[in-house]
């Protein structure tokens, strides 16, 4: 992975407010308990762009139907360091970044202990942002 400059932190910024999703995924297990899981996801038709952004942050291309490319990252350690990023240049999805950025902040800190309620509270949040 590579250090980007600033004009790439300002298009990725463009890219993740055009063509991003924000999740935390919930999984049950039995013997685990509930495991919440970060995503950030950026879809795009052009892998070439996609790959451009994965040199520098790395994360995972999967196409869908031969058209559709997504990004994906799961890392909270990865999102963390690009939202950092690209944060002061994102404008349409800036609340949902800094929600995302929290719960990956939060969750690196607190590594292998229970959820607190401000992690269900963010968790919850990136629920009705993807609901609207």
């Amino acid at each position: 992975m590579r250090t980007p400059a600033e004009v790439e932190k300002a298009y990725l910024a463009g890219l993740i407010d055009g063509e991003a999703s924000f999740c935390i995924s919930k999984h049950e297990f039995s013997r685990k308990g509930t495991w919440l899981q970060p995503c950030l996801d950026i879809c795009n038709n052009n892998e070439e762009c996609l790959e451009y952004i994965r040199e520098m942050y790395g994360g995972t291309i999967n196409t869908v139907k031969n058209r559709a490319h997504h990004l994906r990252f799961t890392h909270p350690r990865i999102i963390k360091k690009m939202l950092e990023d690209v944060l002061p240049y994102m404008i349409v999805k800036k609340e949902e970044a800094k929600v995302m950025l929290n719960f990956c902040e939060s969750r690196l800190r607190r590594r292998g202990t229970a959820y607190t309620r401000n992690e269900w509270a963010w968790y919850q949040a990136l629920r009705i942002f993807n609901s609207s």
